[in-house]
């Protein structure tokens, strides 16, 4: 995914995983399977959420610094 910056035409692309790619991560660390579960996970591992619409449709995604 591309990310518009302040600057026109300037664009930087960081890796942005959604919530099912973050949750396969979270159940092969033996996590259960449930959406408090797989946030809490995500926290704790440094992930922060963001939302974004895309193809008319509101997407979760999670990014790492």
């Amino acid at each position: 995914y591309r990310i518009k910056t302040n600057q026109p035409n300037k664009y930087y692309t960081m890796n942005f995983i959604t919530y099912e790619e973050l949750r396969i991560l979270a159940i092969k660390e033996d996590i259960p399977d449930n959406k408090v579960s797989i946030g809490i996970y995500a926290k704790m591992n440094g992930y922060y959420q963001i939302k974004r619409q895309i193809d008319k449709k509101t997407k979760i995604l999670y990014y790492k610094l």
